[in-house]
């Protein structure tokens, strides 16, 4: 079971399941959905309720074929993991991997047709990534794709398949921006010591605007401001890792880039904040509560 777990990369199921969550949300104003969402299948189950198993389950798939992927790469510089050390065989691997990608885009059809082609569209990506797309730059562009189209897979549950406000995109866009950012940090920790330097900083400060983004616009444009402090407090927390330092070391990225990924929870539950109705104060807390689960279970689980 660790090993699994490990191969699962569980310490991050609670960003992946705030997606859904918060995508739900801000495509339905509803929260925890409304009835006879899963509209091509018949069902009468709240949508939320479907999305968010279907959105883990391509999550985690992708994790382990990942992990299947570098098993090479990581017998020579992480021969702890699960594969290399031969806790896990790579044919398990691989069966695991292929089964819950299948499962989440066949689930995520049961919630209508649109947001499970899209889920269909994230897990090509995803697989594109592991299999294809590693690159400086390739590799973050698929990985902060990935995210935002699963963040849009629980906006489209919410819609019900319609298009979202244009200020949803938006936000859509944003985190895509913040994934990508902080992908490219991840990028760094195995390469050359060369090669660290200050881009770590630079990144860290793309990702805190990405985060600040859709808040500030929403003050703007609706003078909604309950997303603000929270952004304001997660934009804080990146510049905090990345203004006092000017030439990185390797060994201090694995812990940033697992600061910024729980960060992740912090955006989405801003991105909550932005639609207006009590019920996106209940979304963001039930998100944020995830922050202190990450948090323990990657100790036990690296994040990355």
């Amino acid at each position: 079971m660790q090993a699994l777990l490990e191969l699962l990369r569980i310490s991050l199921l609670p960003t992946a399941a705030a997606d859904a969550l918060v995508g739900h949300w801000l495509g339905s104003s509803s929260f925890p959905a409304t009835e006879a969402g899963a509209q091509s299948s018949g069902l009468s189950v709240p949508t939320v309720w479907l999305a968010v198993p279907a959105s883990l389950c391509v999550y985690h798939g992708a994790m382990a074929l990942n992990d299947w992927a570098d098993r090479d790469e990581d017998a020579r510089v992480r021969p702890r993991r699960p594969i290399p050390s031969g806790r896990i065989s790579p044919a398990t691997a691989l069966a695991i991997a292929m089964a819950l990608l299948a499962l989440g885009v066949s689930w995520g059809l049961l919630v209508n047709l649109a947001a499970g082609a899209l889920l269909g569209a994230v897990a090509v990506l995803a697989v594109l990534y592991d299999l294809r797309g590693r690159g400086a730059w390739r590799g973050p562009l698929l990985l902060g794709a990935c995210r935002a189209g699963n963040l849009g897979f629980g906006v489209l549950a919410g819609t019900g398949g319609m298009l979202p406000a244009p200020w949803v995109l938006g936000g859509l866009c944003a985190y895509g921006l913040y994934v990508f950012s902080i992908s490219r940090i991840g990028r760094l920790e195995d390469g050359p010591a060369e090669q660290v330097g200050t881009a770590p900083s630079l990144w860290l400060l793309l990702a805190a605007a990405a985060m600040l983004a859709l808040p500030l616009v929403r003050v703007l444009e609706a003078r909604i401001w309950t997303a603000l402090p929270l952004a304001l407090l997660g934009a804080g927390l990146l510049l905090r890792s990345a203004l006092p330092v000017r030439d990185w070391a390797r060994a201090q990225l694995v812990p940033t880039m697992g600061r910024a990924l729980r960060l992740l929870l912090v955006m989405t539950a801003a991105l909550a904040l932005c639609q207006p109705g009590r019920q996106g104060l209940w979304t963001a807390a039930v998100v944020l509560c995830g922050y202190p689960l990450a948090h323990v279970l990657r100790r036990r689980f690296p994040p990355s």
